[in-house]
């Protein structure tokens, strides 16, 4: 049919490659999805990360009879720290959790210290104060919402009320330490929200 592979213009023959050349290969369309992939197959592979350094600790038996997790000290630290224990006279090593405590009995500690006096501050006591200090109108138009150093905190939604609020200030610090004790506010904050 074909005559090497040779064609004229016009013949009615088909042309065909050769039979010892193979056909070309179609080039194929590279999506952005194929890109990506191909591109993932060869991209070079970066190592996994190098651990990161943590100290280490041994366990050590202390005299009363506790174990407590001391950092590892390398040969040299030790030498070291020997030669200052025997200029300096011998210093006991720095544990690190010789003195560590619960934060329960922390702050169970620290509020015992603390001289709260719960009933005086809670919601139900200042609104009864608010009320005897400023009368039923102005306590049903605002509230005091805490007293907390000295601060008296009032909330107003009104910008009519919050803005004669703010105006009687000093009047307000002294009908409110009248009424709760003396000294008990020595500023007021007046908000709208």
């Amino acid at each position: 049919m074909t005559s090497g592979g040779n064609c004229r213009p016009g013949s009615l023959v088909t042309c065909m490659p050769r039979e010892d050349q193979p056909p070309t290969p179609r080039r194929r369309r590279i999506t952005s999805v194929g890109r990506r992939r191909r591109a993932a197959q060869t991209a070079p592979q970066s190592p996994p990360p190098a651990p990161g350094k943590t100290p280490r600790y041994n366990m050590v038996r202390y005299p009363d009879d506790t174990l407590r997790p001391e950092r590892y000290v390398s040969r040299r630290a030790g030498m070291k720290r020997q030669a200052e224990a025997d200029m300096f006279g011998d210093v006991a090593p720095l544990s690190t959790g010789a003195n560590m405590r619960g934060i329960t009995s922390i702050l169970t500690e620290v509020v015992s210290r603390l001289d709260l006096k719960e009933e005086q501050f809670a919601p139900e006591f200042l609104a009864k104060v608010w009320q005897r200090a400023m009368g039923d109108f102005v306590a049903s138009q605002s509230s005091l919402i805490s007293v907390r150093d000295g601060c008296a905190t009032i909330r107003a939604p009104h910008p009519t009320v919050c803005f004669e609020l703010r105006r009687q200030r000093q009047g307000l610090i002294r009908t409110l330490n009248e009424v709760m004790g003396e000294n008990c506010v020595r500023c007021v904050n007046v908000r709208s929200k």
